[in-house]
């Protein structure tokens, strides 16, 4: 049976194909990108990014602690999901609107905003590193922790601050961090990400309080994917 984990990766971009003599079963990721996604819906609710976050999380988990294996590029655009239909009304009980009214209902475990089953996607950058470090820079820059970016040893905890940027971005719609250059992108990260602007004063400061342990500077304070998971954020699914 799929374990949790391995039924948030994808092997390669939009689908795994299984063939046998009798049937092929074909499992497609048809939504696409999550971050045309975020585009078209603006942000995320807290809601539906916590569905997300509990499923890329759970992929992350698997490959750092199970295979030893650093991503290397987690982004919103290496996020895939499968589309489910957008509920105006609904019977469930559990079912609620959100913050976004652009997401239609929320159903706890199915998702909402047209998302369902999240995946992780693109290993073109992943490597085997247990408990290694690299200096080999590969992956997205804008999304790429303070010591991967300046060229310093670097591990699986640099996944780890990917992921606090796709949380940001879904739950904002802008980036953490930003920058013309190499330079401007590393003052950026100095002073750190800005939860204070007022589109922060309507999301939860347990929300944010995970944020701000994803994108930890200092690579030994930093969540693990298994803190994540623990975080009362995420409990509350």
């Amino acid at each position: 049976m799929e374990s949790f984990g391995e039924f948030c990766l994808v092997l390669e971009c939009a689908f795994i194909a299984v063939q046998s003599a009798e049937s092929e079963i074909i499992q497609v990721m048809d939504g696409g990108e999550l971050f045309l996604q975020v585009v078209r819906l603006g942000f995320f609710s807290e809601e539906l990014c916590r569905h997300i976050m509990l499923q890329v999380a759970g992929g992350g988990m698997y490959l750092h602690d199970t295979l030893g294996i650093m991503h290397g590029d987690i982004k919103t655009e290496n996020l895939l999901f499968r589309r489910i239909p957008y509920y105006d009304n609904c019977d469930d009980q559990s079912a609620s609107y959100t913050r976004n009214p652009s997401e239609g209902l929320f159903l706890p475990g199915i998702g909402g905003g047209g998302v369902g089953i999240v995946k992780i996607a693109d290993f073109g950058a992943s490597c085997v590193l247990w408990h290694r470090k690299t200096t080999k820079f590969q992956g997205t820059e804008t999304y790429s922790a303070p010591e991967k970016l300046v060229g310093k040893f670097y591990g699986r905890a640099a996944d780890m601050w990917a992921l606090g940027c796709v949380l940001y971005i879904m739950l904002s719609d802008c980036q953490p961090f930003q920058g013309d250059d190499l330079a401007s992108l590393e003052a950026s990260i100095k002073r750190g990400c800005d939860l204070s602007s007022t589109w922060w004063d309507d999301i939860t400061e347990s929300a944010k309080d995970l944020v701000r342990y994803l994108l930890c500077k200092s690579e030994t304070n930093r969540y693990t994917a298994t803190q994540l998971l623990c975080h009362p954020w995420v409990l509350r699914a």
